[in-house]
């Protein structure tokens, strides 16, 4: 079900899908500056680098959303 809210919010940028880092934290269940400070420090990296659009604005992909919301609820099941 978790993973299905992440794949109705996306926002389409260039070539691929993407969310705004306060719809990652909403998704997540935890706070934008938290997302802001995982982005910093690497944790969206795999399997889709995030970008940083002109004026310095985050996108993350929803595939490595999808991967961290997986690293956050161990043992259930986040599937559609």
């Amino acid at each position: 079900m978790a993973i299905l809210a992440i794949r109705e919010a996306v926002r389409v940028v260039g070539d691929g899908t993407w969310l705004r880092p306060g719809e990652v934290a909403e998704l997540l269940g935890v706070h934008v500056n938290t997302v802001l400070n995982w982005f910093d420090a690497g944790r969206f990296d795999q399997p889709v680098k995030p970008r940083r659009l002109v004026g310095g604005h985050r996108r993350i992909h929803k595939d490595s959303a999808e991967r961290v919301l997986r690293e956050l609820t161990p043992g259930e099941d986040v599937s559609e």
